[in-house]
């Protein structure tokens, strides 16, 4: 098997960076002084870029008198790690020579890809490295490397300033301690792109070649299987979960997508269902901390959601079937103004250190639950998945049903209380639906969905009331806007009215479907 790199690299801004270098953390954790080299790489391919068509970047580093030859594959950076195939050898000249690797597979692959096209120089890097070594616990070694340099292809250049950790020995564990002890007090932006595709980027005219388009992301399916242990279940569904939220936070941040805020919310939901189902350091400091994380980033995200809400699904719909007549442009103005304020403000959040150790935690999620059973008395205390599944289903199911045994009794505030038991339950069939039969954990999960949705809906409409003091904060005097928000949220109320029978009807059938898991 070719060697694999395993880091993380981050962009820090000039002042941070600065601050950065000097820290007496970064001083302390240092095994022996810092080293500070020039590096110059020159990259190389087709005329026609068949090495970046494929993946693969090549290049070539003046070593001593010889040069030293890297190729890499899979070099795409996800949430600023990097974990690409690399293999690497000594030339004697300062061209080329893929001949002279040994992994013959990899070799093989080259040497197809070109299918004997001239390679020839597309751009340089030209770098002032200082590397660090950093020791961890005496469970690893973390090389940390700061580069500030630029990158040149022909006349077009672009300058580069990143921090990458690189795990050199030990357990990979060391590479998430060592991050969060330099970085928790840092602003960072998780970098997205390699040297070697910004290098492709400003060949191309500085057009953005980022294959993934900043769009919202759905929670993808976690896959597990019957013979798993909680701990594995555990991974794979935080890291589902983790991936939704660190793709949806850049969009908050980057985009005006309300779908962003949305699907950032229900990503922290699905972490917060999944740690507890199953768990995992139940007295544990750090897991506490990682549990309030999840649940304030998700309060604060929510506001600009409700937002989002007051707009989309409360304002529009009503303002097509009763503001025909009306002036409905000054209460688009007060809900937008409303939405622009509380975005700037969560972005304000989303972009301080607050979340830089949760963030962290996120991208090496399997390695921070890894170490948190490494600090239990009992690691193996998870189990089997399929014991614990059934269980925590037929605890969610009893809350559920708890509440809908007195449906018709249920005050709004006890309604909203059954939403929330319904989509724990819905995040816990939604994980653990393909450990059982697909024909009956489908329709189970079909009805729940229903029901759910229709649930959402009462709780957007108890969030109409906050229009009026939305519109009256810009329009205190104007009767007729205060009038129009009346006849939206009564619309809104002989809707819901007409909904809640419906959920009534729902709940029942959702109550007799056959329980997948028994």
């Amino acid at each position: 098997m070719d060697p694999t790199e395993f880091e993380l690299k981050v962009a820090l801004g000039k002042s941070a960076l600065r601050r950065f270098k000097n820290s007496p953390v970064l001083r302390q954790l240092s095994s022996g002084p810092p080293k500070t080299c020039k590096l110059r790489s020159v990259y190389f391919d087709t005329a026609d870029l068949k090495f970046f068509q494929a993946g693969i970047s090549l290049r070539l580093r003046k070593r001593g008198k010889k040069y030293l030859q890297t190729a890499k594959s899979g070099t795409k950076i996800r949430n600023g790690i990097s974990n690409p195939i690399q293999v690497e050898c000594l030339v004697k000249s300062n061209y080329p020579d893929i001949s002279k690797f040994k992994s013959g597979k990899f070799k093989t692959n080259l040497a197809n890809i070109i299918s004997g096209a001239p390679l020839k120089p597309i751009f340089e890097t030209s770098i002032w490295r200082t590397t660090r070594k950093i020791k961890v616990n005496r469970i690893g070694t973390v090389e940390l490397a700061i580069d500030q340099g630029e990158i040149q292809a022909g006349t077009r250049k672009k300058k580069i300033q990143e921090v990458e950790l690189e795990l050199i020995s030990g357990h990979p564990c060391s590479l998430l301690s060592a991050a969060e002890t330099l970085f928790s007090m840092e602003k960072i932006k998780l970098s997205e792109k390699s040297k070697a595709a910004q290098g492709y980027e400003i060949l191309n005219g500085g057009t953005s070649i980022q294959l993934a388009s900043l769009t919202p992301e759905n929670g993808r399916q976690p896959k597990l299987h019957r013979k798993m242990t909680g701990q594995e279940a555990l991974v794979q569904i935080g890291t589902s979960a983790c991936d939704q939220i660190l793709h949806n936070y850049k969009v908050v941040l980057e985009s005006n997508d309300p779908e962003g805020p949305h699907q950032l919310r229900v990503g922290l939901r699905r972490l917060r269902t999944a740690l507890r189902i199953l768990k995992p350091g139940k007295d544990n400091a750090e897991m506490n901390q990682f549990k309030r994380d999840t649940r304030d980033l998700a309060r604060i995200v929510g506001h600009l959601r409700d937002a989002d809400v007051l707009l989309e699904d409360i304002y529009m719909p009503a303002a097509k079937r009763v503001l025909e007549n009306s002036d409905q442009s000054l209460i688009l103005k007060a809900l937008t103004a409303h939405r622009e304020r509380l975005l700037q403000k969560v972005s304000k959040s989303l972009t301080s250190s607050t979340w830089t150790a949760f963030r962290l935690n996120c991208i090496f999620f399997d390695l921070f639950v890894q170490r948190l059973l490494n600090q239990c008395d009992s690691p193996s205390r998870l189990g089997r998945i399929i014991p614990i599944s059934s269980r925590e289903l037929d605890k969610r199911w009893r809350r559920v049903n708890r509440w809908g045994k007195n449906i018709n009794k249920l005050s709004v505030a006890q309604r909203h209380e059954m939403r929330k038991e319904l989509k724990s339950l819905r995040y816990a069939t939604e994980y653990f639906q393909q450990l059982y039969p697909h024909k009956e954990s489908q329709r189970f999960l079909k009805q729940l969905k229903r029901l759910q949705d229709i649930f959402g809906y009462l709780n957007d409409v108890a969030l109409s009331i906050k229009l009026f003091d939305i519109v009256k904060e810009i329009y205190p005097d104007n009767p007729e806007v205060q009038h129009n928000v009346e006849l939206i949220c009564n619309f809104h109320s002989t809707e819901a009215n007409l909904a809640w029978n419906d959920a009534r009807k729902r709940w029942k059938k959702l109550k007799d479907a056959p329980k997948f898991w028994h």
